[in-house]
């Protein structure tokens, strides 16, 4: 979830209109990943 935020963090400085595209990306990505971590956990 921490590189997914950072992804976003570096993409908003290059091109700072997407930040809020860019953001929603990232934060699907993190949660599918916490979705697949908590399955694999469990």
């Amino acid at each position: 979830m921490v590189a997914a935020v950072s992804v976003a963090a570096l993409a908003y400085r290059v091109c700072p209109e997407a930040e809020t595209e860019i953001a929603q990306k990232a934060l699907a990505t993190a949660g599918e990943i916490s979705d697949r971590m908590a399955l694999v956990a469990g």
